[in-house]
């Protein structure tokens, strides 16, 4: 138990924390899911429900079609309509270009490179406090 304490107190760190652009590869698995529950929910409708006991299969089907394409166009109409992007982090976004313009003077900066454009920043914002 001691060794273990410390290895773990001692000898290992804390990872640092990354950031990333997107969720990567599980995007495409909650939109599979998605679409699946989409099939579940409209056979569960139909298929259970007490209102279309009285349907013979076929009737069932289309209407099962029926709410499969109603599902997924609403689906659709809400991924369009929505956004990823709250408000706050677009204002935040907002604030980081203009802060940036600001300490780079409006110039552009993508001919250099990123080190070079780091120090340059750098330069920049200590002139604004300092200089």
């Amino acid at each position: 138990m001691q060794v273990d304490r410390v290895k773990i107190m001692q000898f290992t760190k804390r990872p640092r924390p990354k950031g990333c652009q997107d969720i990567g590869n599980w995007m495409f698995i909650l939109e599979f899911i998605a679409i699946i529950s989409i099939f579940t929910n409209a056979g569960l409708l139909v298929f259970t429900s007490n209102h279309t006991y009285n349907l013979d299969y076929f009737l069932k089907f289309i209407l099962f079609m029926g709410l499969v394409f109603l599902f997924i166009s609403l689906k659709i109409l809400i991924a369009y309509m929505g956004t990823d992007t709250g408000s706050r982090l677009v204002e935040l976004q907002r604030r980081q270009k203009y802060v940036y313009q600001k300490m780079t003077k409006g110039k552009d900066l993508a001919y250099l490179s990123e080190y070079e454009t780091m120090k340059k920043v750098r330069r920049t914002y200590l002139g604004i406090y300092f200089g």
